[in-house]
């Protein structure tokens, strides 16, 4: 098994798994670009970026159980403090990273996109209004700043779940 540098395990876990989670979701969402998911096969990609949540189960999961090993008598609130911080610093690489992504390594991802939902919604037989009020609403949702803040935000909101339920979870170990 491959032995991590001692600088990067010698950090506080907060600092560790927050690190991991950020880093891996941000892989994962490389990886599916260079696949085409969000290029040549998006209809595959509307539905694999929902796999990405199990980066940061586990690690809240495996990270959280080392907070809890490393401090016995840590409360549950404390834990979840604990998780929040770790999903916090993964939250800011992950809007960086689709700043840097939408602006540097995908920047057609905004075209692509509409062009994406527009024929799908061609195939449902939407009215020409409705695809056009479609593609308005979409050229703000596809936006650097809306992926930035909704990145962040979402990550917050999903970590914040995922923190109350790991943090119950290992406690009742």
């Amino acid at each position: 098994m491959m032995k991590l540098p001692a600088f990067f395990t010698n950090l506080k876990p907060e600092l560790r798994f927050g690190l991991i989670i950020g880093l891996g979701v941000s892989l994962w969402v490389l990886i599916e670009f260079l696949l085409g998911f969000h290029t040549t096969r998006m209809e595959m990609g509307q539905f694999t970026g929902y796999l990405s949540v199990i980066i940061p189960i586990l690690a809240l999961y495996y990270g959280l159980t080392e907070k809890y090993i490393q401090e016995p008598a840590i409360t549950y609130w404390q834990t979840v403090k604990a998780g929040m911080t770790m999903v916090l610093i993964a939250a800011v690489i992950i809007s960086l990273f689709m700043v840097l992504y939408n602006t540097t390594i995908h920047p057609e991802w905004v075209e692509e996109g509409i062009a994406y939902e527009k024929q799908y919604l061609q195939e449902m037989n939407a009215t020409a209004e409705e695809i056009a009020q479609a593609e308005e609403a979409l050229k703000v949702m596809f936006s650097t700043e809306v992926q930035m803040l909704g990145s962040f935000i979402g990550v917050v909101i999903q970590g914040f779940f995922l923190c109350l339920l790991i943090s119950w979870l290992i406690r009742r170990k």
